[in-house]
């Protein structure tokens, strides 16, 4: 007797098989792992510093170098990759696979803060940024104007776009290829040597005269005022008249070392789409 004349003769017994088995298959459709798809956690942490005016070279040896040393230090890294260039420094942690995104975070901050009394005092505070998943673009916009200048567009993306596009579900991260606006001086290099100022001089009267300053309240018995000090400055002509030094009884202003304009924050680079 063969195995299979069983079922032949009780048709009932085949049938309940046919359905265990049937049934035991649809249970482990939805029980079974796609092994094929598994979820995997990929980070990326960028340490980006900025030093106005200085060199590659300094910038490699007293920003990039220090901050690379003391990263690599932190748990979870996979390996470093780091650039620097005129004025501008990046150190960039490809973190392990599936290791926890925050924890690796918090270390490289704590990294950072060791050796943030190493840095050159003129250098700006290290911006630590954070990516998870994907790097790569996954969409590039374009945006033009016959009115407005690049770095009026610049703004515009910055205020109103950016964070319009960063609130759609599945953006993680939107960046602007481009420059805004800042205040640019232009010294002249005569009219710094016949007055006998140098640069440094300048930028620390800037930095004296133009800064932000909470002053507090005035309270009395029955009244309490609030205290704005205007201590800022916020237009071509407030730079213009600014005074940088004193040439015996005369007033040294900064409109007469250079020129001040309003203009793009950087004009080494520019994009283009066609």
């Amino acid at each position: 007797m063969k195995f299979t004349d069983t079922f032949i003769r009780r048709p009932v017994l085949a049938t309940v098989l046919s359905l265990l088995i049937l049934l035991l298959g649809l249970r482990s459709i939805t029980g079974i792992g796609l092994r094929e798809y598994p979820k995997t956690v990929t980070t990326v942490i960028t340490v980006s510093t900025a030093y106005p005016g200085a060199s590659a070279q300094v910038m490699q040896g007293f920003i990039t170098q220090p901050l690379q040393k003391a990263i690599a230090s932190a748990d979870g890294i996979e390996y470093l990759t780091s650039s620097s260039s005129q004025s501008r420094s990046s150190v960039t942690a490809h973190i392990r696979l599936n290791y926890d995104p925050t924890k690796a975070l918090t270390d490289i901050t704590a990294k950072v803060n060791q050796v943030r009394n190493i840095l050159p005092r003129a250098s700006q505070a290290p911006i630590i940024s954070k990516s998870t998943g994907r790097r790569m673009a996954l969409m590039y916009l374009s945006f033009s104007s016959k009115t407005f200048s690049r770095p009026a567009i610049a703004d515009y993306l910055t205020r109103v776009v950016v964070p319009k596009l960063q609130s759609v579900p599945g953006v993680a991260q939107a960046d602007i290829l481009g420059s805004v606006f800042a205040m640019r001086v232009w010294l002249d290099p005569k009219k710094l040597a016949a007055y006998g100022i140098t640069p440094q001089q300048v930028a620390q009267a800037i930095r004296n005269n133009n800064y932000i300053a909470a002053v507090g309240q005035t309270k009395g018995p029955y009244v309490a005022i609030n205290v704005n000090a205007r201590t800022g400055l916020h237009t071509a002509e407030e730079f213009r008249n600014l005074i940088v030094a004193t040439h015996g009884n005369s007033l040294i202003r900064l409109g007469q070392l250079g020129k001040v304009n309003l203009g793009a924050e950087s004009y080494g680079t520019e994009f283009y789409f066609d």
